[in-house]
């Protein structure tokens, strides 16, 4: 089973990535950069059997604003498909697909106030090959919708004077609020649904399956080496 854990993980990481290596424009602190990373976030696995042919897929997408102070904010709907299918009876991958889209309609992810519902609706969502499979391709139809359950958390961290490479530390804060959120919804190719049934249950060790949620974070660059 692919864990919606390691989706949520990506999406940090190229979120973190794109923050931080963003162009750097010269701030009051002379030799420093600050750049502002904030969105909402959904993220969610279904996995169902058919005969011997188990089908997984992953969805993470979301709002992000990414921002190097003093400059305008890039504002972008993104969302991250993996779909793969598993023969059970012969121990046999039958094919994965990955698609990720950074232009969609703001209007394709829509977050309620309090994290109560996120919806996700886009149509002709290209999946592609990966190296395994290399002649698949796959325009799907999206209609998930994420339901909040249980109470809001929140995490906070701070990271001071990180080296982040020759004269050039970093400092981070970040605030994210989460809801546990099962999901329900279509993800079909105009012939096949292949979320016919709820999201992934929660497995009460710590890994949230199906989750929203929004975020914050301030990076603030220190040094000459911070401005290539």
């Amino acid at each position: 089973m692919m864990k919606s854990k390691s989706l949520a993980a990506v999406a940090v990481a190229v979120t973190a990535v794109a923050a931080l290596s963003a162009p750097a424009t010269a701030s009051a602190a002379g030799n420093a950069t600050v750049g502002n990373v904030a969105g909402d976030n959904a993220y969610t696995t279904f996995i169902s059997q058919s005969g011997c042919v188990e089908t997984t897929v992953g969805i993470n997408a979301g709002h992000e604003i990414i921002q190097n102070v003093p400059g305008n904010p890039d504002v972008r709907t993104v969302a991250f498909i993996r779909l793969a299918e598993f023969n059970t009876c012969t121990g046999t991958p039958l094919r994965e697909l990955i698609g990720f889209n950074d232009k969609l309609e703001q209007s394709s992810f829509q977050l309620s106030g309090r994290l109560r519902t996120a919806n996700l609706t886009t149509t002709d969502f290209n999946l592609t090959n990966t190296p395994q499979f290399p002649d698949e391709h796959l325009a799907l139809n999206v209609d998930v919708t994420w339901s909040g359950t249980g109470t809001i958390g929140e995490n906070r961290n701070t990271n001071q004077n990180i080296e982040f490479g020759p004269d050039c530390k970093l400092t981070f804060q970040g605030t994210a609020v989460f809801r546990k959120a099962p999901a329900l919804g279509t993800v079909s190719d105009g012939h096949t649904n292949f979320t016919p049934g709820p999201s992934v249950p929660d497995d009460n060790q710590g890994e949230d399956e199906s989750q929203i949620g929004s975020f914050r974070s301030t990076n603030l660059n220190i040094g000459a080496g911070c401005q290539s």
